[in-house]
């Protein structure tokens, strides 16, 4: 699909710098609006990216509960 002229045409593909891969293309939104254009801006969250975050601020988990949990090997 990444070589169709039509989807090309349209813009279709949003290239963004991705964390892991680096420069990369994505697929952008399936449908267009005039008055408020989408703008690929980067890439999706990799895993893991907010786990620590999550662990403390919506589970309420200290700061050396994160720390054995990494040291056990239960976060990446």
């Amino acid at each position: 699909m990444f070589t169709d002229a039509d989807l090309a045409h349209t813009g279709f593909y949003r290239e963004v710098d991705d964390p892991v891969v680096g420069r990369t293309w994505l697929p952008g939104p399936q449908y267009v609006m005039t008055g408020t254009p989408h703008v690929a801006t980067r890439a999706g969250p990799c895993i893991g990216d907010c786990t620590e975050a999550i662990l403390a601020d919506e589970l309420g988990m200290g700061a050396e509960e994160i720390a054995r949990l990494k040291a056990e090997g239960v976060l990446s």
